[in-house]
């Protein structure tokens, strides 16, 4: 299953009607690749607020040195801290 808060790509992803846009060959190559990989491949939409942490972890990681130790913790401090937050 794959989850997107954005409405317009799990339409695109699910339908055949962007074969002809820019990002078409894209669309396909995923709806293949789940299909190929997955013996059920869906995508559906979620509300932004059920997908904070992946954008709070987006964000970190932007600013972020790439294998930096301390960074590594941090980002299991911060998830506890959304988790926590959620419940």
């Amino acid at each position: 299953m794959l989850e997107t808060d954005v409405v317009l790509m799990k339409q695109a992803i699910s339908a055949k009607d962007y074969t002809h846009s820019m990002v078409g060959r894209l669309l396909k190559e995923l709806q293949c690749m789940g299909n190929a990989n997955f013996n059920f491949f869906l995508c559906v939409s979620i509300p932004r607020d059920c997908n904070r942490l992946a954008h709070e972890l987006a964000a970190l990681r932007c600013v972020c040195v790439e294998g930096a130790e301390p960074y590594v913790n941090s980002f299991l401090d911060h998830i506890n801290v959304i988790v926590a937050d959620e419940q």
